[in-house]
């Protein structure tokens, strides 16, 4: 049946389009070998981490992947997140294993969707990420860790001061952060900034741990 089906309706790039075979990530091998990988360490010497250390404090920070128009990174990012396909997030994980790896964290939990977002999409889109990161490195996940209560509106026209102040009381914490001492926080993409600013300033409210952020990337 599956061979029926690949014959009809054949798997194809995510970006160019060429059929390829049943792959982890959907992208044919000349579009995989000009992904704009970021080769950042999880440290305090990218611009990841620069971004977020102003308005936060973090210990390291990386990302996989550089994001911008019309790129592969942002076809795949997309369609992890819109278009139903989080083993994408699980890809990604595998690829950015040995930049996590090189710190310990006590605990993995990802950046929040709301209720409501979670009842139409299906899923959040980092989960599966993170819980990929969780299985390799044998660290708990704890997608409840932090709760969004407040629903997103739409961001596209908002310069960072308004970002932030529009997810201002945004997250609560749960009573389980006592456990913790270091905390890996993870995310799709950073643009501004402003959601993981707040979710890493709501956990230090409750309790001063060590925050680091990895996300699958960065715009430029």
């Amino acid at each position: 049946m599956q061979a029926i089906i690949d014959l009809f309706f054949p798997r194809r790039c995510l970006h160019c389009t060429r059929i390829i075979p049943d792959l982890e990530l959907p992208l044919c091998m000349r579009c995989y070998v000009q992904m704009p990988f970021t080769h950042w360490e999880m440290n305090r010497e990218n611009l990841l981490w620069e971004s977020l250390s102003r308005e936060a404090e973090v210990e390291a920070a990386s990302a996989l992947l550089f994001y911008y128009q019309q790129n592969a990174s942002k076809r795949l990012i997309m369609a992890n997140k819109y278009y139903n396909m989080p083993f994408i997030g699980k890809a990604l994980a595998n690829l950015a294993l040995p930049t996590i790896a090189v710190h310990a964290y006590d605990v993995i939990t990802c950046v929040p969707s709301h209720h409501r977002t979670m009842r139409v999409r299906g899923y959040n889109q980092v989960s599966l990420f993170a819980k990929t990161l969780s299985e390799n490195l044998q660290i708990p996940f704890a997608p409840d860790l932090l709760k969004r209560i407040k629903r997103k509106d739409s961001q596209t026209h908002k310069n960072r001061f308004e970002r932030l102040n529009s997810l201002r009381n945004a997250f609560e914490v749960s009573d389980d952060l006592h456990q913790y001492n270091s905390i890996l926080l993870v995310d799709d993409v950073h643009t501004t900034g402003a959601t993981l600013v707040n979710c890493c300033k709501i956990l230090h409210e409750k309790k001063n741990v060590k925050i680091y952020v990895y996300t699958m990337a960065k715009v430029l």
